[in-house]
């Protein structure tokens, strides 16, 4: 929480005899990747083999995604993928809706909004691989 680290960083110079600012890091020990939110919502609907497929194309810094995508007969997809590992189902619950709604964490050093939304389109990127370059 900010209240933590304000207190943190209040405390930093009086423990280790320097402001965090002034702290060097080195690849990363100590310090957390930063992230990055990304959502979709639209009326797009997608049967399962081309989700799946989809999916399977994800980038691998696209950490977690999770929502629903909505289907032809008004129904909808539940979709959970945490790293490598993907779920689809049929979502019974009553708020999933036919639309698609979808949101994802990944890492923002490696990854853009426009590269995600590039994915989700189907869009190949130079050279087929999804990076920020």
């Amino acid at each position: 929480t900010s209240a933590s680290t304000a207190t943190g960083a209040a405390l930093a110079p009086l423990v280790l005899g320097q402001r965090p600012a002034d702290m060097p890091v080195r690849g990363g020990l100590g310090g957390h990747a930063r992230y990055m939110a990304w959502q979709v919502q639209n009326g797009e609907t997608m049967e399962l083999a081309p989700l799946r497929a989809r999916l399977a194309a994800r980038p691998a810094a696209l950490l977690r995604l999770k929502g629903f995508v909505g289907r032809e007969d008004g129904s909808a997809w539940e979709v959970h993928c945490v790293g490598p590992s993907a779920s689809v189902k049929r979502a019974t619950s009553p708020e999933a809706g036919a639309r698609t709604r979808l949101v994802g964490i990944a890492l923002a050093d490696t990854l853009g909004q426009a590269e995600l939304d590039d994915w989700w389109r189907g869009a190949a990127p130079p050279g087929g691989v999804f990076y920020k370059g």
